[in-house]
């Protein structure tokens, strides 16, 4: 089984040193007759800058984007609970701190 990580501090770390970092995020989806399907994507995690912005993203579509210039009250855990909210989980460029099995969750 393929491992990935869920340390958010260290995400964000390689992020604000300029890493580009593939991650999956999980989203529910629901059909016409009410069925709830949970689905898996593979994205980019990045920050931009000006205004700085956390972003996390494929094909046009956000999952968890911050911009923490904009908001008042952010924190970093703030922005660690949308990211655990998402099932984010991602990539280390250092295999040693990918230590959680690769799975969807159950929403």
């Amino acid at each position: 089984m393929y491992k990935a990580s869920e340390d958010y501090p260290r995400l964000k770390e390689l992020l604000d040193s300029g890493e580009r970092i593939v991650c999956y995020v999980d989203y529910k989806i629901e059909l016409s007759d009410g069925t709830q399907y949970i689905c898996r994507d593979i994205a980019e995690a990045r920050r931009f800058e000006n205004p700085t912005q956390y972003s996390i993203g494929v094909r046009g579509h956000g999952y968890g984007s911050v911009y923490p210039d904009w908001f008042h009250n952010y924190s970093e855990e703030a922005l660690y609970k949308l990211w655990a909210y998402d099932h984010l989980q991602f990539i280390d460029p250092d295999p040693d701190r990918n230590n959680v099995e690769l799975k969807l969750i159950e929403k």
